[in-house]
C-alpha cells in the first residue's frame, strides 16, 4: 500500500501543479487514502502536511472533503487554501497559536482553545466564548491571559467575565466584544488596538500603549463613552490613544509620554504635578487643557502641540537646527491629491464639452478642425505604465487625438505604434519611443520637425503628412 500511494502522491503532484492559478480541484478517494496521500505523522502525536507536497501544490486542492482532526495546526498559514473546514475541538491540542487563519470556515467553536498570536482575518464562522480560552490556579483562581492575538472576523459569545490580562491583543473587525473593565489584570490593556470592543464598566487597571479610537463604553446596559479616572490606574500612559476617553480625574503623578488626547473629553493635565519620567513634548494635547509651570493655561496648536508663548510657537515651527520645511508634507500631498482631483474634473468637462461641440459640427456640416489639439491633459491621465514601458490609456479613444494639445507629453519610452498623431501638437523624438518604432504612425509637420534622426527605427507604413521628415533625416530604416 505504501509504495502505491507514493506512485499516486507523485502523479498527483504532477497534475495539480500544471493547474493554472485559480483552480482547486476536489479529491475523491476513500478518506484514508487522501489521509495518507496529504499527511506524516509525528510520532502518533499529531499530524502534519506531508513534507514532499509543494505549498504550489496544495493551494489546487479543494480541502472539502479532508479531515484536519489532529492537524497541528500551531503557527501553520492557511493563506492560499481553498474551502478548509477545520473544527477546533478536533485539532491537535486545540492549538492555534500564532497561526493565520485566513480563507478557513470554522465548524464549531474556539471554546478551549490556545489562541495566542493567532490571526483571524479573512475567516469564517469564528465564535469565541473567551472564558473557556484560558484557565489556571495562578494568581489565585480562573483567569484570561491573551496575547498577540488579532481577533477581526471573531464573534464572542459572552463578554470577558474573569480575570482578564489582554497583551497586544487587536479587536478590529470583531463582534460583539465586551471586556468587564472590573475583571482587567495583570497587563490589564497593554499594546491593545479596541477599535470594535466594548469596555464595561470603569477602568481601573493597566493602561499602556492602548489605542481606544473606535471602542464604546458601558454602564448599566447603556452604551456610552468609555471612562477613566486615571489615579485609578498604573498611572502610565506611554503610546496611548484616548479618542473617544472621557476622563474624571486628575493626571498627578501620571507619566505621559507621546500620549495622544485626540477625541478626547476632560483631560486636564497640570505640567506641575505628572510624574518627572513624562515627556509631554511629544505628546498631542488636542480637546486637553494644559497648565504650564507657571500655572498658566498653554496654547494648544492645530496639531495638539503646546507653547506658552507666541515665541515658543514660533521656535517650534522653525525648529531650524532639524526641520529643512516649514509646510507638512502631509499638507503638500493632500493638496497635491485635491487638485488631481479637480483637474480630473475640468478634463470631464471639457472632453463633455468638445464631444457636444463636435455633435453639434457634425449636423451643422462643419469641419471641426478649429477645435483641434484644444484640450489639455496631463501625462498621468493621458499614459500608462505596463510591463516595463508606456502604452496610451486605454480609455481614451485615440480617434480623438488631434482634438487634445499634446505639446507637453514626454514621449519617453511610449509605444506609439499604430497612432494617428496629426493635428495634436504632439512631439514625438523617434529615438526615444519605446523599440524606436514609430511604424504604421500618421505625423503632420509640427510631430517630428524638431528631430531628423531616425537611424535604427521602424519607419514601415509610417505616414509623414509633408516630406520635411524624409529630406531632413540622417538615416531612415
Amino acid at each position: 500500500m505504501e509504495e502505491k500511494i507514493k506512485l499516486l502522491k507523485k502523479k498527483l503532484i504532477k497534475e495539480l501543479i500544471k493547474l493554472e492559478d485559480g483552480i482547486h480541484i476536489k479529491l475523491d478517494y476513500d478518506p484514508i487514502i487522501i489521509e495518507n496521500l496529504l499527511f506524516e505523522n509525528k510520532s502518533g502525536i499529531y499530524k502534519m502536511f506531508a513534507s514532499d507536497i509543494p505549498r504550489e501544490v496544495l493551494t489546487k486542492i479543494d480541502f472539502i472533503n479532508v479531515d484536519f482532526k489532529d492537524f497541528n495546526a500551531s503557527e501553520f498559514d492557511f493563506t492560499g487554501l481553498y474551502n478548509v473546514h477545520l473544527n477546533p475541538q478536533t485539532i491537535f491540542g486545540r492549538y492555534l497559536n500564532d497561526s493565520i487563519l485566513r480563507g478557513v470556515t470554522f465548524t464549531d467553536s474556539l471554546d478551549y482553545c490556545k489562541l495566542d498570536g493567532a490571526n483571524f482575518a479573512g475567516s469564517k464562522n469564528a465564535k469565541v466564548n473567551p472564558n473557556t480560552l484560558v484557565s489556571s490556579s495562578s494568581f489565585n483562581g480562573r483567569y484570561i491571559d491573551i496575547h498577540w492575538t488579532k481577533f477581526m472576523d471573531v464573534t464572542f459569545t459572552v463578554a470577558f467575565n474573569y480575570k482578564t490580562s489582554l497583551f497586544e491583543v487587536d479587536f478590529t473587525g470583531s463582534k460583539n466584544a465586551k471586556i468587564n473593565a472590573n475583571k482587567l489584570f495583570y497587563n490589564g490593556l497593554t499594546g491593545c488596538i479596541l477599535k470594535d470592543a466594548t469596555i464595561i464598566g470603569d477602568i481601573r487597571s493597566r493602561i499602556l500603549e492602548t489605542d481606544f479610537t473606535g471602542a464604546k463604553g458601558e454602564r448599566l446596559g447603556f452604551i456610552t463613552k468609555i471612562r477613566i479616572n486615571p489615579q485609578k490606574t498604573n498611572c502610565n500612559f506611554i503610546n496611548t490613544k484616548f479618542n473617544g476617553v472621557v476622563f474624571s480625574g486628575s493626571f498627578d503623578k501620571c507619566i505621559i509620554d507621546n500620549t495622544d488626547f485626540t477625541g478626547s473629553e476632560n483631560a486636564l493635565i497640570d505640567l506641575r504635578k505628572i510624574d518627572e519620567d513624562s515627556n509631554y513634548k511629544n505628546c498631542n494635547f488636542s480637546n486637553a487643557t494644559v497648565i504650564n509651570l507657571d500655572g498658566r493655561v498653554m496654547n494648544v496648536s492645530i496639531d495638539g502641540r503646546i507653547s506658552s508663548t507666541i515665541e515658543e510657537e514660533l521656535d517650534r515651527i522653525l525648529n531650524l537646527e532639524t526641520q529643512s520645511s516649514v509646510i507638512k508634507k502631509e499638507e503638500v500631498e493632500s493638496a497635491r491629491k485635491k487638485l488631481i482631483g479637480e483637474n480630473r474634473i475640468k478634463f470631464k468637462q471639457k472632453l463633455d464639452e468638445l464631444l457636444n461641440l463636435l455633435k453639434s459640427s457634425e449636423i451643422l456640416g462643419i469641419d471641426p478642425k478649429h477645435l483641434y489639439a484644444s484640450v489639455p491633459i496631463e501625462e498621468d491621465k493621458f499614459l500608462t505604465y505596463i510591463d516595463g514601458h508606456y502604452e496610451i490609456n486605454r480609455d481614451i479613444d485615440i480617434t480623438l487625438l488631434r482634438f487634445f494639445n499634446l505639446s507637453l507629453i514626454n514621449f519617453t519610452n511610449v509605444n506609439v505604434r499604430g497612432i494617428d498623431f496629426r493635428k495634436s501638437g504632439a512631439r514625438i523624438n523617434p529615438q526615444i519611443v519605446y523599440n524606436k518604432d514609430i511604424s504604421y504612425c500618421s505625423f503632420d509637420n509640427s510631430n517630428i520637425k524638431y528631430y531628423d534622426d531616425f537611424e535604427g527605427c521602424n519607419i514601415e507604413g509610417t505616414i509623414f503628412e509633408t516630406d520635411f521628415q524624409i529630406q531632413g533625416a540622417k538615416n531612415i530604416i
